[in-house]
């Protein structure tokens, strides 16, 4: 894509970041269902770590099924226009998975009321009061495990040593390693447009009241998010350029 705007590749990143965030707000509040056996921190990160994995392939699948990227991450996204030596493509791609996030967080709410969930998401959903350092401590060892992998498999497709099938498997398997690793922490919230969605149905369910330490924590995280894949790319960009 030579201009800053394709049609079909835009509807598809936002359809892909839709499946994707929605699949994960899921499985979030299916994982805080004591009822269903789910009662351990080990039960609760198998079955974290067997289904994000499933829900992002299905995403990226998805994605690139509707016409776009497959990248379904901003992070990704700031990658691979570092990866290339621009950002022309990057805000309409980032702005589409975004408004899939929105939409992803809204069916969310409709279905959590329509099951007869929603007095109980403001004891599942709620914002993230890890403190600042703590959180982009976090995020930053979070993405270099996640990231580093990803680079240089975004790196091989680009220039079409590998196909995409093979970078969704390893975007899974970076996730059960975040999932394994840092579900306490919030895995979700490595990928920006989770975290978005997670924040619309937080601010619904606590009614909009968060203190300064938590927006200042939930920005730090997103923030470093986006540093790492900007930087990663950089780092992968002189063996793109081979």
């Amino acid at each position: 894509m030579n201009q800053w705007w394709d049609q079909w590749a835009e509807l598809g990143e936002m359809f892909g970041s839709l499946i994707l965030t929605f699949g994960v707000l899921s499985v979030i509040l299916v994982a805080k269902q004591e009822s269903l056996g789910l009662n351990t921190n080990l039960k609760r990160r198998l079955f974290l770590g067997l289904s994000v994995p499933c829900v992002v392939i299905i995403g990226l699948i998805a994605a690139k099924g509707f016409g776009g990227h497959g990248q379904i991450n901003p992070a990704i996204t700031l990658m691979v226009g570092a990866i290339k030596g621009h950002f022309q493509e990057a805000p309409a791609i980032i702005g589409f998975q975004l408004i899939g996030a929105i939409g992803a967080a809204l069916l969310f709410l409709a279905c959590a009321a329509f099951v007869g969930q929603w007095s109980k998401l403001n004891t599942m959903f709620k914002f993230n009061n890890q403190g600042v350092i703590k959180t982009t401590g976090m995020e930053f060892f979070g993405n270099m495990f996640w990231l580093i992998p990803i680079s240089a498999f975004v790196v091989a497709l680009l220039k079409g040593d590998i196909n995409f099938y093979e970078l969704a498997i390893t975007a899974a398997i970076g996730k059960i390693v975040l999932v394994g690793a840092f579900e306490e922490f919030g895995a979700a919230n490595f990928n920006a447009q989770i975290w978005f969605g997670k924040m619309i149905v937080t601010a619904v369910s606590q009614k909009g009241k968060i203190t300064l330490k938590e927006f200042s924590s939930e920005m730090s995280g997103l923030v470093m998010t986006m540093a790492i894949g900007i930087a990663f790319g950089y780092v992968a960009q002189p063996f793109f350029n081979r």
